[in-house]
């Protein structure tokens, strides 16, 4: 499976690089990349949810909860990832040293990272020269094919359930639905998922989560009953081109 669906890639990725590093031309001095392996046949990506309820004082606390449920975006960061061929056989890589990140000031529950062509292209920039840099790299076929994106959520409710999403189309790790356990009252969930590009580079497209936070209402004519708010958020890439 990893195999195939990696060969498929050749057909339509952008390719970075397949050379001697630059750095043995240049003078320049040599530069490990920081890579994190994945794993295409793993169901399995990166969710955490962690209750900040122990870090709240009982006022903030109380200000913070109230009866009044909530949820929003805090933050969403983004990494290129690379698959690197030797033959046939190629093996996908997060570049942990190349990142995008956005930190919300207002709550909103729906957001984006925005990233304009001339975004993409500094992106692009940097994986060529990073690549070009890293001896471990030299001689192999690299193409530029998706992204690792990470998105924070905070969760208020006096009584939370749980966090269900559904990854968009080009997940890379399958887009079935997923749920995360939601106990403390104040909580931040990360959620990791890795995404392939569509088959032109420059054009228009978003990738990303969406889903819901859902709860038990604790007061009000519906105290009892579930409720729940929707959430989005994910990366807009040429998002000047719409």
């Amino acid at each position: 499976m990893k195999k195939r669906c990696l060969s498929m890639l050749l057909l339509f990725m952008f390719i970075i690089g397949m050379s001697v590093p630059a750095a043995a031309s240049k003078g320049n001095a040599y530069r490990f990349l920081d890579l994190t392996e994945i794993d295409p046949d793993s169901s399995t990506t990166r969710v955490e949810a962690v209750s900040l309820d122990d870090g709240l004082t009982a006022d903030v606390n109380s200000k913070i909860i109230s009866n009044d449920p909530d949820v929003y975006v805090n933050s969403i960061t983004v990494h290129p990832i690379i698959a690197v061929y030797e033959g046939e056989q190629g093996t996908m890589y997060i570049i942990n040293d190349i990142t995008r990140s956005v930190r919300f000031t207002s709550k909103g529950q729906f957001q984006s990272l925005n990233l304009t062509n001339a975004g993409l292209q500094s992106v692009i920039k940097e994986l060529s020269t990073g690549v070009a840099n890293d001896p471990t790299l030299a001689g192999k076929k690299v193409l530029f094919v998706g992204w690792d994106v990470s998105s924070v959520f905070t969760c208020i409710a006096e009584s939370p359930q749980y966090i269900e999403y559904t990854p968009t189309s080009t997940c890379i790790n399958g887009t079935a639905t997923k749920r995360i356990t939601v106990t403390g009252k104040h909580t931040q969930v990360t959620v990791d998922e890795y995404f392939f590009m569509p088959e032109n580079i420059n054009d228009y497209y978003h990738v990303g989560v969406r889903g819901s936070f859902m709860f038990i209402r604790t007061s009000g004519p519906n105290s009892g009953q579930q409720g729940g708010f929707g959430i989005s958020a994910g990366l807009t890439v040429n998002s000047d081109k719409r």
